[in-house]
């Protein structure tokens, strides 16, 4: 489908990026091409640490390099390091979907040979994105073989995307623990309605795994991340 996905940067704005924060590895390359690279935020551990891996907003000058400080913090103080990965950088049409999806195996690809370089757990991997990045990590996170223990989208899976496929086909039994978290509430006119949310909360319904699935909404642009770190220690601390 080449229909341009022209939403994905109308409503780019939401994103709360704000202060970047400083990587502890920057720009390191997971494949060949141009974009084919990410940062890694490590937490001081003596013990491997959970992961989360994130993909960004689309947005005008908004890059891997973009991760949130505030919400390094939060999760640092948990123990937990951050992989943010870079691929088409603003998603435009359904080709480049395809492309980001493929850009995020070969990510998992580079964690499953390169993880304990890096102190990490490979087997503690939480996968996130916003807007964007739901959309380019989606069909992986709930598809690919490496032990991905939760999924934490923002603004996930905005109008326009459902036009390239139906996201709920993505979903199985062996879906993964997942959030999707809102700034807005369900009938809102944005983009980014949870109403889009509420898709997949129904399908999880349906394979009767609806424990497995949170929605957040109303939470305004500065609590996309609120419950981010919460969720990444209970799905990957707990027994």
């Amino acid at each position: 489908m080449k229909q341009l996905l022209y939403s994905l940067l109308l409503f780019s704005s939401i994103a709360v990026y704000g202060q970047k924060a400083v990587p502890t590895y920057s720009h390191v390359k997971y494949g060949d091409g141009e974009n084919s690279w990410l940062n890694i935020y490590l937490a001081k551990s003596g013990n491997p640490t959970p992961v989360v891996v994130w993909a960004h907003a689309n947005g005008q000058d908004v890059t891997a390099d973009n991760f949130p400080a505030g919400v390094w913090e939060a999760l640092q103080a948990a123990g937990i390091s951050v992989i943010s990965w870079e691929s088409v950088p603003r998603i435009t049409q359904a080709e480049e979907v395809e492309q980001g999806e493929k850009d995020f195996n070969a990510v998992m690809n580079w964690l499953n040979a390169h993880y304990k370089e890096y102190n990490i757990d490979v087997n503690k991997v939480v996968i996130s994105g916003q807007s964007r990045g739901s959309v380019i990590s989606f069909a992986g996170a709930n598809k690919f073989p490496v032990n991905i223990k939760g999924a934490y989208f923002v603004q996930a899976l905005p109008n326009m995307a459902w036009e390239v496929r139906d996201f709920t086909k993505d979903i199985s039994k062996t879906s993964p623990l997942m959030v999707m978290a809102y700034a807005e509430a369900p009938g809102s006119k944005d983009g980014h309605t949870p109403d889009n949310g509420k898709k997949i909360e129904e399908r999880y319904k349906e394979l009767g795994i609806a424990d497995r699935f949170t929605l957040y909404h109303s939470l305004g642009k500065a609590g996309l991340y609120s419950h981010l770190a919460a969720f990444v220690k209970k799905v990957t601390f707990e027994k």
